[in-house]
């Protein structure tokens, strides 16, 4: 004897009571459902999925959820609480040896976490606020997670500063060094705690103190010249200590701007000197502590131009 399954194109009567299920008699069977959980029967019949969250697990308390994708087959919720952040996955919490994996690293306060943006790249996702440095999360295998502060190089920089009031002065040139801004002759409340680990360009007014360089000029150890908005050190040379006709064009190390010995075409002593590259009309450093609003602490990633150099 055949089976027949007829097609059930009604489903408004919705979850039937267990009582029923033997009721074929009832018009409401025809229509009703055995279970129906996370779906609501609507008056013409169909069905429409429930609104809301389906319960995996307890929050690690008060949180936003983040999404995180590590691969196009393995998606992640982060529930970022306060202090500490759990992940879920295929409706279940991710834990290990029993105890939740929790991400603890994380600098950031509930408000803070509010107003959290975020971007990801690849499999990495990226974590902004104003107060903070930018955090890297990466996974590093199944039930491992990471997020390190982000070390960017060479940018990205706001847009150049424009006001001729306002300077940044450095303590130095190399190392550690002290950023003090003003305006006017008076402090400038330029820097704000959230600008700790990112980067800062420093500009020099002018190279005016410094000479040009140019071809068959006698110069002394240590004598500074400017080329092309490049600065360089005399740091050796030929017998005669005369700069040769090879215009600089380094940008690190030591070079020679002349053969630097023998004898040039009138029979002179040839010229020729070593150059050391110093640095351009940008230093780059890496703010390293908030003092106040108008001084930081910074190191010096890319030589400071000697101009930029005040206290």
């Amino acid at each position: 004897m055949s089976r027949v399954t007829p097609v059930q194109s009604n489903f408004n009567a919705g979850e039937l009571s267990r009582r029923l299920h033997g009721r074929i008699d009832l018009n409401l069977y025809g229509i009703g459902m055995a279970e129906l959980t996370g779906w609501i029967p609507l008056v013409e019949g169909g069905l429409d999925a429930c609104p809301g969250f389906l319960r995996v697990d307890a929050a690690p308390g008060p949180c936003r959820l983040i999404p995180f994708q590590y691969s196009v087959t393995q998606s992640y919720i982060m529930a970022m609480a306060a202090g500490v952040a759990h992940f879920f996955t295929n409706d279940a919490r991710i834990e290990a040896d029993g105890a939740p994996v929790a991400l603890t690293t994380l600098p950031y306060t509930l408000s803070e976490i509010n107003a959290l943006t975020w971007e990801q790249s690849y499999d990495v996702l990226y974590l902004f606020h104003p107060n903070h440095q930018t955090r890297a999360l990466a996974r590093v295998d199944a039930d491992t997670f990471e997020a390190s502060m982000l070390e960017l190089e060479n940018g990205p920089f706001e847009a150049r500063n424009k006001d001729q009031a306002l300077i940044v002065k450095a303590s130095g040139v190399v190392g550690s060094v002290t950023l003090a801004a003003s305006r006017g002759g008076q402090p400038y409340a330029l820097f704000e705690p959230g600008d700790v680990g990112g980067l800062f360009e420093l500009e020099a007014d002018d190279f005016g103190n410094i000479p040009s360089w140019e071809p068959g000029v006698t110069v002394a150890i240590n004598d500074l010249l400017t080329w092309n908005e490049r600065v360089y050190a005399v740091v050796g040379g030929g017998e005669a200590m005369r700069t040769g006709t090879v215009a600089p064009v380094h940008n690190k190390g030591v070079e020679w701007d002349g053969i630097g010995k023998g004898q040039d075409i009138n029979d002179e002593v040839a010229g020729g000197v070593q150059l050391e590259y110093l640095h351009d009309r940008f230093g780059v450093l890496r703010l390293t502590e908030y003092v106040d609003s108008a001084t930081m602490q910074a190191t010096v990633l890319r030589r400071l131009p000697f101009t930029t150099a005040g206290n």
